[in-house]
């Protein structure tokens, strides 16, 4: 990390340009991981990093105007100033991935996530933001049962982040004993009769159909044709 402009600091009152110069030193300076081979020593480099900033705030003090030190706080990944200035669960999750703790293995990031969730328990939170956590909990069968649930049947999303999913080997079909046909193919015909109900775009939607095993395909692809 970059270490403080020459006299830096020193006696006399705290100069505005100075100090904007080696934050931005700072900043440019700060260590960014780009493989797991690197993770010894960027560790080492990250904790120097932050020494370098807590020793830029005690040598400049009082004197160093709040929202500067309001930003050191938070680029030093200070858990009260990350929290204080995130507005919801997945923000304060970013922060501490990115400010506090960028070596966190992502198998402890399902705790990372639920402590984060708790505590913004009270805001709110957004139809998808269950599937958000699947995600980052890596359960992508549950974000996909959770974008159903939140944007209906019909929505171009499922089928096609479905099929994205399968193709990259994430997810296995599931059986649906309500339908009779894996949750994929329901996928498919769900939102292919949502198009079908829209004039015009009968076509598009049995192209989706084809999609289908022939023998689910054939009832559904008549009826749209007619």
């Amino acid at each position: 990390a970059g270490r403080p402009p020459a006299g830096a600091g020193g006696g006399g009152g705290a100069d505005a340009g100075e100090l904007l110069a080696y934050l931005d030193l700072l900043l440019e300076n700060r260590p960014v991981l780009r493989g797991a081979e690197q993770m010894v020593e960027f560790r080492g480099n990250f904790h120097v990093w932050r020494e370098d900033a807590a020793m830029l705030e005690r040598r400049f003090g009082t004197r160093m105007p709040a929202g500067a030190r309001e930003a050191l706080r938070i680029v030093r990944g200070e858990a009260d100033a990350l929290a204080e200035h995130c507005g919801a669960w997945y923000e304060l999750v970013l922060a501490e991935l990115l400010f506090a703790d960028p070596t966190r293995k992502r198998k402890d990031l399902e705790g990372l996530v639920d402590t984060a969730a708790d505590c913004y328990a009270d805001g709110g939170a957004g139809p998808l933001d269950d599937a958000l956590k699947c995600v980052m909990k890596d359960d992508p069968k549950g974000a996909l049962d959770h974008v159903h649930a939140a944007l209906g049947p019909r929505h171009w999303l499922l089928p096609h982040l479905d099929d994205l999913l399968r193709r990259a080997g994430q997810v296995s079909p599931r059986r649906v004993p309500t339908a009779g046909v894996d949750d994929s193919h329901l996928y498919i015909t769900e939102y292919a009769l949502g198009l079908a109900a829209t004039r015009g775009l009968w076509q598009v939607a049995a192209g989706y159909l084809g999609a289908l095993p022939e023998a689910q395909a054939r009832p559904w692809t008549a009826a749209v044709v007619e």
